[in-house]
Order: C-alpha cells, then structure tokens, then sequence
C-alpha cells in the first residue's frame, strides 16, 4: 500500500445522551354514579394509541436510518478508501449505529408524548447522508496525495537528468537550486492534504452544514496547494535545456 496521508484521524462519535424516562401516569378513577367505580376494562385509550403510533413511527425512522448507514459499507467512495482510512470510516459509522440503536431503546421505554417527541427530534438529526460528504472529499484527497507522489518521483527523475548534465560539463548550479526551492511547494500539498483527510474524518451523521463545508474549504484548499505545485514544476521544465521525462499534471 502506498505512504497515506489519511491514515490519522479522530473518529467522532454521534453522542447518544440518555433521556430521563418517567413513571407511567396514574389512572384517576371514574367518578362514581352511586354503584361505586367501574371494574370493567374498556380496552385501551385514544392517549395509548396515539403514543404508542408515535412510538413506532420513531422506531422506524431508526431503522430506516440504520440501514442507510450499513448501505453506506458497500459503495464505491467507501470500498476505493486505504485501509487505514476505511476502518476510520467504519468506526464512525458504527458509533452512529451504536447511538441509533439506543435511541430506540429509549423510545420503546418511553410513557408520555414528550419523551417521543424528544426522541424523535435526536433521531431526526441524525443524516446518514453527510457520509457522502465525507467519503467525496476523503476520494479527492486520495488522488491529491497519489498525484503528490507521482511529482516527487519526477522531481527525483529531474534530480537524476541534472545529475547527468552536470557530468558533460553543463553548469546546473541555478537548475539545481531551482528544483530544490520547489520542496516547500510540495510539502505544503502533502500538509494540505492530512489536513482535508483528518477533517473528512470527523463528519459524522450528526455533523453540522458549518462542519460540512470547514471539509470543503479544506479538500479546495489541498487542491489549490497541488494546483500550485504543478504550475511550479511547469516552470521548471520551462528553464531545461533539454526535454525530462514530465510529471503527471492534475
């Protein structure tokens, strides 16, 4: 496997706080019309039924969420990560299960409206979509750092072509201190890059559009550095006397 720039990263867990669940309510007893309270049931109240669709309604919506988010292990931007990065991906993704499946624990133990209601409104926020957000941004940095490691091998090629210039007599002094002022250019794309990667790696379901987009900027950003570094080897080859083997161009 090639050297990766997207293997750190923090795996941020969708947090799942606990709800205080209270005590079923106690029934009033029907007042009475002289023959004292009534014994016999009459099945169960509009208020049960209702909750009890509320609950259900919630409890599908965790589902459905769970199995978006176990989709998300079979596609494309997923199965193309390195490995370190997939099982960074994957930690998240089952963290977010994880949270998941606990809120449907909640909700099935809940007693009164409001505790569906605040259920449901931390399932709700949970969007197994941002993933594509990450895994898009996480593919571009992959072919950011690949293009970085095919400008350092042609570097190193220009290396090798000074070197033999050098040896029929041709003054490469300027050449040289050319090709190694471009070493901080290249650098500053590969730092661009574990940087886009490390914040791809934080999204999670639950992250914010303002988190979304800081993934953006970043990923633009490692795009941006390499775009800089490739103009700048263009130069380069510019100023040869003779014709070295190019580097691969974004």
């Amino acid at each position: 496997m090639k050297r990766s720039v997207l293997a750190a990263a923090t795996a941020v867990a969708l947090s799942a706080g606990a709800l205080g669940v209270s005590a079923p309510a106690a029934l009033a007893a029907p007042s009475g019309h002289g023959h004292g309270a009534s014994t016999h049931g009459h099945g169960p109240s509009q208020g049960s039924h209702q909750l009890q669709n509320a609950k259900r309604k919630v409890e599908r919506e965790v589902s459905r969420k769970d199995h978006k988010l176990a989709s998300l292990l079979s596609f494309h931007g997923y199965e193309v990560l390195d490995d370190d990065t997939a099982a960074a991906v994957g930690t998240n993704i089952a963290t977010d299960q994880a949270a998941l499946a606990a809120l449907g624990g909640q909700v099935a133990a809940t007693t009164t409206m409001a505790e569906v209601r605040a259920i449901g409104e931390q399932v709700r926020a949970v969007r197994p979509e941002v993933y594509y957000q990450a895994l898009n941004g996480l593919g571009r940095v992959a072919r950011i750092e690949s293009k970085a490691v095919d400008v350092q091998a042609a570097i190193a090629d220009l290396g090798a072509q000074l070197d033999a210039l050098a040896a029929l007599g041709v003054d490469v002094t300027v050449l040289r201190a050319a090709l190694e002022a471009l070493a901080p250019a290249i650098q500053a794309a590969v730092d661009a890059a574990t940087t886009a990667a490390t914040a791809a790696l934080t999204l999670t379901a639950s992250s914010t559009p303002e988190e979304i987009q800081a993934v953006r900027d970043a990923v633009a950003a490692a795009a941006a550095a390499f775009a800089a570094v490739a103009e700048q080897v263009e130069a380069f080859l510019a100023t040869l006397p003779t014709t070295p083997t190019a580097p691969v161009t974004p």
